[in-house]
């Protein structure tokens, strides 16, 4: 275990945090390690100190590792469309500063590196309301550079033939900078990166997060074993534990770890030319698929999130193991027979027969306020930052999350991206700011 004395010391902690306080259990993982990377690439000679307390170093129970891997410009919020963006550019245009100093040429390539399968979103709206807001989402995505089309069902059912589109009005589609990605990988080069410029992660868990007398500044943290770090600013990523990490410091955080399912099925019918171009399709229902792995094998993964009254919300005190137990035998099984199927099979008529190959589960880390990511300063606490509650959205966000948060400790504002509409403020003006396109 490390304790850092320079200026500033970030932890990300799972039920704490500091410095950059991270624990990495769930949608934190690579948020807290874009961060890490960040402070100290973009601090140059006086980069701060970093420390990164992970709980779980194999990461079975991270949000980023268990994602769909998905990135996508679709968003009704222009924080959210810049954010994802800003992500793709940077795998697509500078990832070699991730990438290892003697990796080959495949290897310093983002693309190719990460198996970006640039497929595209598909977005359908059945009715007059739904249609409207793809129009008006879509003229927001376009004013801001998005490689967005609108597509009537016409056009819908040329382009993808396999879709059901009788009842479909219109749907959008990114035909470029959208698709996923394989986030593990993307995972493991930042944080070798943030090790080699200076970063120490720790295998630990924060038990306690130590505030000065006025209560106005974090101090430090404890971790399992009884060691303390202290530090000069803290950074709370810990996904979706991270609402138990923030009340350790007397703060309220709406951020809670909720139950996703991901199923992988495999469809004969679409197997050879049906499955070469599918791309990640949001059903009116919410029910999403998209194609997995090699084209042609007629293998997709799908899900849904679940409605409010039946989402099963985990207890933030898990450990890793726990949780990692409870993920792996909690079965899923009717609600993919209830949920996920009929819809599947009404989209897509080949979806009537198909066989259920596996299926994983993991957290979202859902701000229940407004399902949007709270990031920066607390008003009251100004060293204690947040970077969490992206409901979904932190993998496809975390590249550009880390360097806005670092620019903010490092320069005391945002260069990059704007992100003062997601500070802690209308968390406690219970002022939300809602984003229209939640899968």
């Amino acid at each position: 275990t490390t304790t850092t004395t320079t200026t500033m010391t970030t932890t990300a902690a799972a039920t704490a945090g500091l410095a950059m306080a991270w624990w990495r259990a769930a949608g934190g993982g690579l948020v807290g390690t874009f961060t890490a990377f960040w402070l100290r690439a973009l601090g140059g000679a006086n980069a701060p100190s970093v420390t990164v307390v992970e709980r779980d170093p194999r990461y079975r129970t991270a949000s980023s590792v268990l994602s769909c891997g998905g990135l996508r410009q679709q968003f009704s919020l222009v924080e959210n469309i810049r954010l994802s963006m800003a992500s793709m550019r940077f795998i697509k245009n500078d990832y070699h500063q991730i990438a290892a100093p003697d990796a080959d040429a495949d290897d310093r390539h983002g693309p190719k590196r990460v198996g970006l399968a640039e497929e595209g979103y598909l977005f359908l709206a059945g009715s007059e309301a739904g249609a409207q807001t793809l129009r008006e989402n879509h003229a927001l995505q376009v004013s801001e550079g998005a490689t967005v089309s609108l597509l009537d069902r016409e056009t819908l059912a040329a382009q993808f033939p396999f879709l059901h589109c009788e009842d479909i009005l219109l749907a959008g589609f990114g035909t470029a900078n959208e698709g996923w990605i394989d986030a593990y990988t993307m995972l493991m080069d930042a944080r070798r990166k943030a090790t080699e410029l200076g970063a120490t992660f720790v295998t630990s868990t924060v038990e306690n997060v130590r505030l000065n007398a006025s209560g106005e500044r974090v101090q430090g943290i404890t971790l399992a074993d009884g060691t303390e770090i202290d530090c000069g600013t803290m950074v709370n990523a810990a996904g979706a534990w991270s609402g138990r990490l923030a009340s350790m410091a007397g703060i309220h955080l709406p951020v809670e770890p909720r139950l996703r399912h991901v199923f992988s099925i495999h469809c004969r019918a679409l197997e050879g030319d049906m499955s070469l171009r599918c791309p990640l399709t949001v059903d009116p229902s919410g029910v999403y698929f998209r194609r997995d792995g090699r084209p042609r094998t007629g293998r997709y993964i799908c899900g849904v999130s679940p409605e409010e009254e039946e989402d099963i919300v985990l207890d933030p005190a898990m450990t890793a193991d726990d949780l990692a137990a409870e993920f792996q035998h909690r079965s899923a099984h009717d609600f993919f027979q209830d949920r996920v199927w009929p819809v599947l099979a009404e989209r897509v008529p080949a979806f009537g027969e198909l066989k259920v190959t596996g299926s994983w589960a993991g957290c979202y880390d859902i701000n229940s306020l407004d399902h949007n990511a709270v990031i920066g300063p607390h008003p009251d606490k100004s060293n204690f930052v947040f970077a969490s509650g992206f409901s979904g959205h932190g993998m496809q966000m975390s590249l550009s999350t880390g360097r806005a948060v670092a620019e903010h400790i490092l320069f005391s504002e945002y260069r990059s991206i704007d992100l003062s509409r997601f500070g802690y403020d209308r968390i406690a003006k219970n002022e939300p700011i809602l984003e229209r396109n939640i899968v």
